[in-house]
C-alpha cells in the first residue's frame, strides 16, 4: 500500500472517530443524553487509528532490523546535548587535550558541571536504553572527575585560573610526587570522559540516521 493510500485510510478512520464524537456530544431534542452506539463508534475509531500508527512503526523498525526508533523527545534531548557539549567546544577540548599539569580557567568546566548535575533527572532521560546507558556512563565519569579534582586543585593563581600543582612548584624540575600522581590520575579520568562523550555522540548520530531512514521508508509507503 502506497503512502497516500495509507494516509487516506488513516484519515477515513480518524474522520469516523471525530464524527462519532460529534454525534455523541450533539444534543437530541435540545437535551444531551448518553448513547452507547456513538460512544463505541468514537472509541473504536481512535483505537483503530492508534493501532494503525503503532503497527506501521513496528513494520518499519523490523524492516530496518532495529530494536527501536528514536522518539521525538529523544531527538530533542540529542539537540540539547550537542548544543551543551559539542565535540569542538572548549569543554570537550579541555577533556580531550588539556594536561592537568598546567593551569586552566574554571569557566572551561561550567558546561560539564551543568551536565553532571542537571542530566540526572527524569526530564533529561533518553527513552532509548542504549543512549540512556551511554549518557549515564558519561555523567558518572564526569562526576568522578570532579570528585577527584576538588581536593587536588589549589586556590586561584590569578585571573580565575586553577592548578593542581601549587603555584610555588610551577616551573620546578623537582615537583613532589604526590602532585605528579594527582595530575596523572586526573589526566586518565579526563581521557575517560572524552571517550565516553565520543561514544555517546557516535551513538546519537547513528540513531538519528536510523530514524531518518525509517521516516523515509514510511513516507515512501514501502511498509
Amino acid at each position: 500500500m502506497g503512502y497516500w493510500q495509507v494516509k487516506l485510510v488513516k484519515i477515513s478512520v480518524l474522520s469516523g472517530a471525530v464524527a462519532g464524537l460529534i454525534w455523541l456530544l450533539w444534543p437530541t431534542d435540545g437535551e444531551w443524553r448518553f448513547e452507547w452506539w456513538p460512544f463505541w463508534t468514537t472509541l473504536s475509531g481512535f483505537v483503530a487509528f492508534a493501532v494503525a500508527e503503532w503497527r506501521e512503526g513496528i513494520r518499519v523498525t523490523k524492516m530496518l532490523g532495529l530494536k527501536s526508533v528514536l522518539t521525538e523527545n529523544d531527538v530533542k534531548l540529542i539537540d540539547q546535548f550537542c548544543s551543551l557539549l559539542p565535540s569542538d567546544g572548549k569543554t570537550m577540548r579541555f577533556f580531550a587535550k588539556h594536561d592537568l599539569g598546567n593551569s586552566f580557567h574554571h569557566d572551561v568546566l561550567r558546561d560539564a558541571e551543568a551536565f553532571s548535575e542537571e542530566w540526572k533527572y527524569p526530564e533529561r532521560s533518553f527513552h532509548d536504553s542504549e543512549l540512556e546507558s551511554l549518557k549515564e556512563e558519561l555523567r558518572n565519569s564526569m562526576s568522578k572527575f570532579f570528585d577527584e579534582l576538588a581536593p587536588n586543585v589549589g586556590p586561584e593563581i590569578g585571573a580565575g585560573r586553577l592548578s593542581v600543582i601549587p603555584q610555588t612548584h610551577l616551573g620546578d624540575f623537582d615537583i613532589p610526587k604526590r602532585f605528579l600522581d594527582a595530575v596523572s590520575k586526573l589526566n586518565d579520568m579526563a581521557s575517560e570522559v572524552s571517550r565516553n562523550h565520543s561514544a555517546l555522540l557516535t551513538a546519537t548520530k547513528r540513531k538519528v540516521a536510523e530514524r531518518e531512514k525509517a521516516l523515509t521508508i514510511k513516507l515512501s509507503g514501502h511498509v
